[in-house]
C-alpha cells in the first residue's frame, strides 16, 4: 500500500492520467488537423475525405465519410472527440471492474464485491447509459454520488470539462469495503 491506498488503486490511477492525456492530445490534435484540412489548397468540402494504407494514387482507401461531416467531427468537443470521450469512459469502467477492483481486493483481503468505490460507482452508471441507452440519462441520475455530471435526465455529452471532472475525482478517489464507511 502507497500512503494508506492499496497499491492497485494506485495503479489504477496512473493508467487513468494515461487515459486522459491520450482524450486530451486527440481532442486538441483534431482541432489543429480541422484547422490544417480547411486551410489545405484544393480541399473539396463537398468531396469525400479518405483514411488510406498510403499516398490516394498508391494505398487503398480505409474508411471513408463526407469531408463536411468530417470537419464539424473535428469540431471542440465534438462527435468525434464524443466518440473518444465515451469509448474512455467505458475502458475505464470495465479496467476498473474487470481487473483492478480483483486485485485491490486481494490487497484488501476481501471479496471483490465488497470493494466499493463511489466514483466508479457513478462511472458504472454513466458507461451504462452510454452503452444501453444511447448516452441518454435516466431516473437512476438521482444515483450519482461524487460526479455532477449529467445532471439531468436525457441526452449528455462528455466535453473535456466533464472529462477533467472525472480525472480530478479519480485522482482523490479512496476504496471501502462494504463493511466499512463511505468514502469518495
Amino acid at each position: 500500500m502507497t500512503d494508506n491506498q492499496p497499491q492497485s488503486l494506485v495503479e489504477f490511477k496512473k493508467i487513468s492520467h494515461a487515459y486522459h492525456i491520450a482524450y486530451s492530445m486527440a481532442s486538441h490534435g483534431m482541432l489543429k488537423t480541422k484547422t490544417d484540412l480547411e486551410n489545405l489548397e484544393g480541399m473539396n468540402p463537398e468531396g469525400l475525405f479518405q483514411v488510406g494504407n498510403g499516398p490516394p494514387e498508391k494505398g487503398k482507401t480505409i474508411a471513408e465519410i463526407p469531408t463536411k461531416f468530417a470537419l464539424s467531427g473535428m469540431d471542440k468537443n465534438g462527435p468525434f472527440s464524443q466518440l473518444i470521450a465515451n469509448g474512455i469512459i467505458v475502458l475505464l469502467y470495465e479496467l476498473w471492474n474487470e481487473d483492478y477492483r480483483s486485485k485491490i481486493s486481494d490487497e484488501l483481503g476481501c471479496a471483490t464485491n465488497e470493494v466499493m468505490c463511489d466514483v466508479m460507482g457513478d462511472l458504472r452508471l454513466i458507461r451504462n447509459w452510454i452503452t444501453h441507452a444511447g448516452s441518454c440519462a435516466d431516473t437512476k441520475i438521482k444515483n450519482l454520488k461524487v460526479l455532477k455530471w449529467p445532471n439531468q435526465e436525457g441526452p449528455f455529452v462528455a466535453t473535456q470539462i466533464e472529462m477533467d471532472a472525472i480525472q480530478l475525482e479519480i485522482n482523490t478517489m479512496n476504496v471501502y469495503t462494504k463493511m466499512h464507511s463511505n468514502a469518495k
